[in-house]
């Protein structure tokens, strides 16, 4: 077998990829809200092995590892789940996930359980199955997932822009500025993956249209995600606090509510603003 070589692109997403999986094992030791930095890091790990699938296709990995084909086929399905989940838990620290929260999950699983056949495929049907797909010979089945994962893109976007915006409006009655940083994260990531979908969108509809070349789109997609977890990573970094305030699982002690409420007075502040703050 010849050296691999990877180009800029590739070595961008493939550090993306690894970047990913280190803030996901972070996230994941972390004993503060719990719930929410659980969910980031398993978005974290989705974005991963998208990065990486996206190195194994354009390095020519398939015809050498084929075992590989297709890991990253339902990934889609998650990213607007998880991405809506995390605002939900972060920006709500008494919310808890509910077994209600779970059908988010099931276009995902449906993905799964259709390609299945191809999963349990040997290796040399897997090329078969891939030369199949690249000279234009696609299924009914895989077909109609490329429209309805953009549809759930979309969708999911707009209804996690759609809380923060609601959850905009609560912070502004709250003095508490762990509160308004976290927001302002919180717009940010959101609308980063947002933009994602945005371009996914777009990059299809060129490439249907034939304006734009075919696989441009999967390079530019892959490129905006490993921008955003660099990003991520950035952030972290700079404000570690977005990643640590309290949540129902660990609760600011009554006492000191009360403590803050009885300050009031001193600082000047009113009462009831400052016991909000103590909520916050």
């Amino acid at each position: 077998m010849a050296r691999l070589s990877l180009s800029w692109l590739q070595l961008v997403d493939l550090l993306g990829a690894i970047q990913g999986l280190v803030l996901a094992g972070a996230l994941v030791t972390k004993r503060s809200n719990r719930t929410a930095n659980r969910l980031l890091a398993a978005t974290m790990v989705a974005f991963s092995i998208y990065l990486a699938s996206a190195v194994y296709h354009t390095a020519g990995l398939v015809d050498v590892y084929p075992h590989f084909f297709g890991a990253a086929y339902p990934m889609p399905f998650l990213f607007g789940p998880l991405v809506y989940l995390y605002a939900v838990t972060a920006a709500d620290r008494t919310r808890q996930l509910t077994p209600r929260d779970a059908l988010h999950f099931v276009p995902f699983l449906a993905v799964v359980l259709n390609a299945l056949p191809v999963y349990l495929m040997s290796g040399a049907d897997k090329i078969a199955f891939y030369h199949r797909l690249r000279s234009g010979d696609v299924p009914p089945s895989v077909a109609v997932t490329l429209p309805l994962k953009l549809l759930s893109g979309v969708i999911y976007a707009t209804i996690t822009l759609l809380f923060l915006r609601r959850h905009r409006d609560e912070v502004k009655a709250s003095y508490s500025s762990v509160e308004r940083v976290n927001l302002q994260w919180l717009m940010w990531f959101c609308a980063g993956a947002a933009g994602v979908w945005a371009i996914a969108v777009v990059t299809n509809a060129l490439e249907a249209t034939g304006i734009a070349r075919l696989g441009v789109g999967d390079d530019l997609i892959a490129l905006a995600m490993a921008v955003m977890v660099y990003g991520i990573g950035y952030m972290g970094l700079r404000q570690p606090e977005i990643f640590r305030f309290d949540t129902a699982e660990y609760r600011v002690p009554i006492e000191l509510h009360a403590s803050r409420a009885q300050q009031a007075p001193r600082t000047g502040e009113p009462r009831t603003k400052t016991a909000r703050r103590g909520r916050g």
